[in-house]
C-alpha cells in the first residue's frame, strides 16, 4: 500500500510532501512522489536537480519512497489515478492553487476530475493564509 503525492508545475509542494511523509511513516507505507515536469518549460538539468533535491529530503525523512517522473503535458488527473491504481494507493494528497485576492477558492478541472476518478481517498490541502 502507498500514498501518492503529485508535484506539479508549481513550486509550493512542501506542505503536501511533509503530510505525505508523515502519513507514510505513521502507516508504514511507501510514499510515491509523482513529479510532473514539462520538457518545454524545464531543462533536463533542472529536472535532475529537482529529483536529487526530493531524493535528499526523502532519505533524510527515513521513509520508503519512489519518485516517478512524468515529462509530458498529458492529463495529470489521469496519470495520478493510474499511478494510484498501479501502486495500490490508499490516499492521494494534493493542493489547491492559491486563493485569489478577490474571490474564493476554485477547485480547477484537474482536481475535480481527480475527485471523481480517484480509486482511493483524496486529501486536498490549501495554502496557509498569511495574516
Amino acid at each position: 500500500m502507498s500514498v501518492i503525492v503529485p508535484i506539479g508545475q508549481q513550486e509550493r509542494y512542501e506542505a503536501i510532501l511533509q503530510r505525505g511523509i508523515a502519513f507514510a511513516q505513521d502507516h508504514d507505507m511507501t510514499l510515491i512522489v509523482l513529479l510532473s515536469r514539462s520538457l518545454t518549460q524545464y531543462s533536463q538539468e533542472q529536472i535532475d536537480y529537482d529529483v536529487d533535491t526530493l531524493t535528499d529530503k526523502l532519505e533524510q525523512a527515513d521513509v520508503a519512497f519512489e519518485i516517478i517522473t512524468r515529462l509530458d503535458d498529458t492529463d495529470l488527473a489521469t496519470t495520478i489515478r493510474e499511478t494510484a491504481l498501479e501502486h495500490n494507493a490508499v490516499l492521494i494528497i494534493t493542493s489547491l492553487a492559491p486563493k485569489p485576492s478577490h474571490g474564493s477558492y476554485q477547485l480547477g478541472t484537474q482536481v475535480q476530475k481527480l475527485l471523481v476518478d480517484a480509486p482511493c481517498e483524496v486529501l486536498i490541502m490549501r495554502d496557509v493564509i498569511n495574516t
